[in-house]
């Protein structure tokens, strides 16, 4: 077993987030994202390195209009703490660090940051039935999510990048403690990612009522006479 002072230091974090958010009215908003993030050391890594990637799959919803479609995507759509979500990213991220020990000072010698963003988004089968109008107006309600999902990737890369400067300056007096010292910089960096995405989540949930796709929903609905609006 290597000393920890030229050895690689471990470390593990788990956290997931995300879930539904009801907008103000009767539409049911879900925007989503779900994130585990893991901290570990290995050998070999590089000196000094970020590195995003970014991956966008979909799920097939069914209906012919726009209230089947959206009732679709309510029990189609990734599934987030347990609940449904319109669209949702996933954000898995491998720290690894080595730390020396230099006289009474142990510091990080190398860091190194992988992290991939996988984007769910849906996709109608049947939208070539829809009209004209509505396949407008559908193409522009995935746009949406989309822009929503990809801000959130932004938001993480944004606080990964800033976590990987600040982490790479850290000393302690011992290799065990920076190790620790890197954790709870990691925890502060994901509790302020965390806010950042629930301002985002309370943005743009107030608004998916007004989204042309999700507001013709919802009137068709009415002119249904139907209680609940999209879905029960």
């Amino acid at each position: 077993m290597r000393h920890p002072a030229i050895g690689m230091q471990a470390m593990k974090e788990r956290q997931e987030r995300g879930g539904e958010r009801r907008a103000h009215g009767p539409m049911m908003a879900v925007f989503a994202v779900l994130v585990a993030l893991v901290v570990h050391a290995g050998a070999g890594a590089a000196v000094a390195e970020v590195r995003f990637s970014t991956r966008i799959s979909t799920y097939a919803v069914t209906g012919a209009d726009p209230v089947a479609v959206l009732n679709s995507m309510r029990r189609n759509g990734p599934v987030v703490e347990g609940r449904r979500a319109f669209a949702s990213t996933h954000t898995r991220a491998r720290w690894m660090a080595r730390f020396r020990q230099v006289g009474r000072r142990c510091r990080v010698e190398r860091l190194v940051v992988h992290a991939r963003f996988d984007i769910r988004l849906p996709r109608a089968v049947e939208y070539a039935r829809f009209p004209p109008v509505v396949q407008r107006e559908w193409r522009q309600f995935v746009h949406i999510l989309a822009r929503h999902e990809r801000t959130h990737v932004r938001i993480y890369r944004h606080c990964i990048a800033r976590a990987a400067r600040r982490q790479r300056g850290m000393t302690a007096p011992t290799c065990r403690q920076l190790k620790d010292r890197l954790r709870r910089s990691f925890r502060r960096t994901l509790a302020a990612c965390n806010k950042a995405h629930e301002r985002l989540d309370h943005r743009d949930v107030s608004r998916t009522p007004r989204i042309p796709f999700v507001r013709r929903a919802i009137r068709m609905q009415r002119a249904r006479g139907q209680r609940r609006l999209i879905g029960g």
